[in-house]
């Protein structure tokens, strides 16, 4: 037996001061009646119960309220034992945390990252039922979640993306599709896909040799762009005195553009789509593309479930309250003689 809810069964200390409690008030109670009337009329208005009585009423009434106690903390026993299956495609999220995504171009998200992440945990709610896994890279790639279920360890992942967790300044998109294929599974059951998530600048001219080589595996790559192709924008450079400056490159302003062509090259087997605010892309991606993704049953491991077994003590604690209400309701007892005790005249 387990407890979904065991500090609860610390109520049942509550009973013995229940019982004290009862005993004390019945007291009391013959004890007000003595001060206020005269001896010979206590017995009249307070006619003794015979025999085991009183003491079968609070025990009914204690064990039904322990009942409810015990019930409240959701009893669980007989085990169950099953093995879920699912209909799942491999999905890896590919990233960018490089400098360049904190450039201000995609209002009114802040920067290119954060909207980069929005849109990471909008497709993330979409692939419900599939593995996804979470690459993060800029000068080199790291694995942050690999292909799971659990997408609120994803998510989390999501959440926590930051240049610091990218081992190198830069923008090496080749890293990021190489480590995401080396952790793909060998089997090619289900589709594969990569999703990049990036504002296309690179610093690594093995990004379309990369790319080629996972379409030679049968892995999809789809790309979205953030950014502004044509203007570009500047990247903030955050100061300990919170100065507002930024990157320079040979004391000129480095200014920022998204890199389309590169990232419709790289899309070989999948499509390229601008992103940022308003765009819909993820809506579009998924409908048009990965919800026709071929799926197949993914067995996880066997996992133990206990049974909900609350429902027998409330309904057996509810049982002994109504008997508890019925006792105290019934007649009067017969005195020894056999008689009703007389009426007060």
């Amino acid at each position: 037996m387990n407890w979904e809810n065991p500090a609860i069964l610390l109520g049942l200390a509550i009973l013995p001061a229940a019982a004290g409690l009862l005993l004390y008030a019945d007291r009391r109670r013959r004890a007000d009646a003595t001060r206020f009337a005269d001896a010979v009329m206590v017995p009249r208005l307070m006619p003794a119960k015979s025999g085991r009585l009183p003491g079968i009423k609070a025990v009914v009434f204690l064990l039904g309220l322990g009942l409810l106690v015990v019930a409240a903390a959701r009893p669980r026993f007989g085990k169950t034992t099953e093995q879920p299956s699912r209909r799942s495609a491999d999905v890896f999220l590919l990233l960018d945390v490089s400098r360049s995504m904190f450039a201000e171009d995609v209002a009114p998200a802040p920067n290119r990252l954060a909207e980069a992440k929005a849109e990471a945990k909008e497709l993330l709610d979409r692939l419900m039922g599939d593995r996804v896994g979470l690459v993060l890279f800029a000068g080199e790639a790291t694995l942050r979640a690999p292909l799971t279920t659990d997408h609120g360890f994803v998510r989390e992942a999501i959440d926590k993306a930051d240049p610091s967790l990218a081992p190198r300044g830069g923008t090496r998109i080749g890293r990021a599709i190489a480590k995401a294929l080396s952790a793909m599974p060998k089997e090619r059951d289900r589709d594969h896909v990569m999703v990049l998530l990036t504002d296309g600048e690179d610093h690594d001219p093995d990004a379309f040799k990369e790319a080629v080589n996972a379409a030679g595996k049968g892995v999809k790559i789809f790309t979205l762009g953030f950014g502004d192709a044509i203007r570009g924008s500047r990247i903030p450079v955050p100061t300990k005195s919170g100065e507002r400056v930024f990157l320079e490159y040979q004391g000129r302003e480095v200014v920022s553009r998204l890199n389309e062509d590169l990232l419709k090259a790289v899309a070989l087997e999948g499509t390229y789509l601008p992103a940022g605010p308003g765009t819909g892309c993820i809506a579009r991606l998924y409908h048009d593309h990965l919800a026709g993704l071929a799926r197949t049953e993914l067995r996880e491991a066997h996992r133990t479930r206990y049974r909900e077994q609350f429902q027998w003590f409330l309904g057996l604690g509810l049982i002994l309250l109504l008997v508890e209400i019925a006792i105290s309701r019934s007649p009067a007892t017969f005195s020894k003689r056999g008689q009703r005790p007389a009426e007060a005249t």
